[in-house]
């Protein structure tokens, strides 16, 4: 009888343990989408274009949305999408939604 009603609290406890690690808030985003173009490369180094598009979009999000919204590892519904610029170089921009 004392092991099932200790079992029973430790069940309790646990239950009500979870409960608490689930109310953790998830990350706040902002009801908007951060929009922002980098600089053109060379069509051979598209990394470079979508890393300046990124930096891109971190100022932006900085600027619309305060510094605390400008991280773009935390950023939901985020792209990076490139296009030719001219016949050798690569242009991309970055969208997402800013999250802290």
């Amino acid at each position: 009888m004392k092991a099932r009603l200790a079992v029973a609290l430790l069940v309790s406890a646990g239950i009500a343990a979870a409960g608490v690690a689930q109310a953790q808030p998830a990350d706040q985003c902002l009801r908007m989408q951060v929009s922002a173009t980098g600089e053109t490369a060379m069509w051979n180094h598209q990394a470079e274009a979508e890393k300046s598009a990124i930096n891109a979009w971190t100022a932006q999000a900085a600027k619309q949305a305060g510094a605390a919204y400008s991280q773009w590892d935390k950023a939901r519904a985020k792209s990076v999408s490139c296009d030719l610029a001219s016949k050798s170089t690569v242009r991309c921009t970055a969208r997402g939604t800013p999250c802290k």
